[in-house]
């Protein structure tokens, strides 16, 4: 296939995915506003409620969920439009196949979020004098052991769910971009979009007060600087899905463990970037420590394996042509 026969592939998945998606998420989040009465109201702990029933299901929580397969929709489509049934069967493979990838870096993905959370985490609470919290959300675990329980069925969870996202952003998208450009570029690429396609979402995530003008600019502020957290995240994940040769389902675990970091530590570093400081100039550098990390983090691994693969291994192209 040619340079611009894979162009038009990404365009239309990128049309595809975000299409999908925000038609499930804008009912949502215009409801949320009051621009709409449409009875929809943000189900903030919706993951929480699907996967250990905290609360009852509403319209509105199928729809934040159905919202998160716009990727895998379009990634899908648009293989079997311009490949063919044997490319959507070699692509869903890369989500079933255990010997895909190298054990230990089921492994690497797994921790690798994890450490991200715990330093950012140590850094901030360190400046701002405040004590380190082992365990938070909406379900509470009173032992150690509790909370390390929810945190592996939180990950188990949503790495079945995430198969939505990462069939997309990695295995589809990853792959094409990787053909015409470095692997570094493609992961900022990757960023910018992956994170503006959650706008509709991060607009009611971001907002504890939607009925609120003055929270709704915060919101919109921190939904438009989202791209500056998902960058060194896309990098790790980038460098991840070329390191074990392509296969979805290791990066599927490393965003389910990213996703729940925030329940081990209580603090998201990827949120961390984007999120209004507090009020104490102690604080706030605290959050500013805990942005800059991922990136010092990001940076380093680049020196060390190369932004032209961001592996020690030859980048997952598309396999045929």
């Amino acid at each position: 296939m040619t340079r611009q026969q894979r162009k038009k592939e990404v365009f239309w998945f990128v049309f595809i995915a975000f299409a999908f998606s925000w038609i499930c998420w804008t009912p949502v989040a215009l409801s949320g506003y009051g621009i709409l009465d449409l009875g929809l109201h943000y189900p903030k702990n919706w993951f929480y409620d699907f996967a250990f029933g905290l609360n009852e299901l509403t319209l509105s929580h199928w729809l934040t969920v159905a919202g998160g397969f716009g990727p895998l929709i379009g990634a899908t489509v648009v293989v079997w439009r311009f490949r063919g049934q044997p490319a959507v069967k070699e692509l869903w493979g890369r989500v079933f196949s255990l010997s895909l990838a190298p054990p230990h870096w089921y492994l690497i993905a797994f921790l690798i979020p994890i450490g991200l959370s715990f330093v950012s985490t140590y850094l901030s609470t360190l400046s701002s004098g405040e004590p380190m919290v082992f365990g938070s959300g909406p379900l509470d675990a009173s032992t150690v052991l509790g909370v390390v329980k929810l945190f592996l069925l939180s990950v188990a969870a949503m790495t079945v769910l995430i198969v939505c996202e990462e069939l997309g952003w990695r295995g589809f998208l990853q792959r094409w971009l990787q053909r015409d450009m470095s692997a570094l570029w493609a992961a900022f690429w990757i960023a910018i979009l992956w994170a503006y396609w959650h706008f509709p979402y991060y607009l009611l995530l971001f907002n504890p007060d939607p009925g609120n003008p003055e929270t709704f600019m915060s919101a919109l502020m921190a939904t438009l600087l989202s791209p500056v957290g998902f960058i060194p995240l896309t990098i790790f994940f980038s460098f991840v899905f070329n390191s074990s040769r392509g296969s979805i389902l290791v990066v599927m675990i490393m965003h389910g463990a990213n996703n729940s970091s925030a329940r081990l530590f209580g603090v998201d570093p990827n949120q961390a970037t984007v999120e209004s400081a507090a009020a104490s100039p102690i604080a706030e550098w605290g959050s500013v420590i805990a942005a800059v990390f991922p990136y010092v983090a990001a940076a380093l691994l680049v020196v060390i394996v190369g932004a032209r693969t961001l592996s020690r291994q030859k980048p997952q192209a598309i396999d045929s042509e």
